[in-house]
């Protein structure tokens, strides 16, 4: 109605001026959710244990979120005087299983605790687990020589990396291809033959890449030499939980077709 009563005046020689529309200003997307605040924080808020069913439908539509949330992955500044990059193969990598996660009778639940970092949220791989493996692998001798294009003494080589200044720093994703976090199920049985029991479980996906950074020193072998030795035993060993059915395999492809 305004606007015919503006048109009328106009029509009899008066100017009306009429009132501009507010622009509103166009709003930033909200930085998304901490994976770490969703799985170890949100997931167990508003659980109503008197109600099962609800509780399962509740805890099932929470994992769903966390599975579809695609994070930013921000540029770190590199801490290490050398670093690979390694991709995560099928069927991906389990990080801090053994960390408490589970809900008394509720199914479908994320039953295994995971390892996030604090500050981002991002699954993280701790420097502390990078070192004990590649440790580990130096109880074997002819492992190590069979890595190695010159002839060292394995146990001094050993001093040298992890007695005397050789700094490992966690490792943290740098790229992803369809998604970050996907979920599996082992299935332990009560009996041998039947009455399986499915148990859900999150898990980094396949093709998730990961930068390894270290602050070496020269010894016996070089900076780079010891980088080409690190690697070689993670391809080789994996990291993370379950190993020994191919989950924490790694390759070095982080380029995706």
């Amino acid at each position: 109605m305004m606007d015919h009563f503006a048109d009328a005046f106009e029509k009899g020689g008066f100017k009306v001026k009429k009132k501009s529309q507010k622009v509103e200003p166009k709003k930033e997307p909200k930085d998304r959710p901490n994976l770490g605040w969703l799985f170890y924080r949100d997931y167990f808020e508003g659980i109503d244990f008197n109600n099962l069913q609800k509780c399962e439908e509740k805890i099932k539509s929470k994992i769903k979120n966390i599975l579809e949330q695609l994070p930013r992955l921000q540029t770190k500044k590199s801490l290490g005087n050398v670093s690979f990059e390694l991709t995560t193969t099928y069927p991906g990598l389990l990080l801090g299983s053994g960390y408490l996660h589970e809900l008394p009778d509720v199914k479908g639940q994320a039953i295994l605790g995971f390892d996030f970092d604090y500050t981002t949220g991002l699954p993280v791989i701790r420097g502390s687990s990078i070192k004990g493996v590649l440790r580990s692998a130096f109880e074997h001798h002819n492992y190590i020589k069979s890595l190695l294009d010159k002839e060292l003494d394995i146990e001094k080589l050993k001093n040298e990396i992890f007695e005397n200044g050789d700094i490992f720093f966690d490792a943290y994703i740098i790229d992803f291809k369809d998604t970050l976090l996907s979920d599996d199920y082992i299935t332990p049985h009560k009996d041998e033959v039947k009455d399986p029991i499915p148990l859900r479980f999150i898990k980094v996906s396949p093709n998730v890449t990961f930068r390894f950074e270290f602050r070496l020193n020269d010894t016996s072998l070089t900076k780079e030499e010891k980088k080409d030795l690190f690697k070689n035993i993670i391809l080789d060993l994996g990291l993370g939980a379950k190993t020994n059915v191919g989950y924490g395999k790694f390759n070095i492809l982080n380029k995706y077709n």
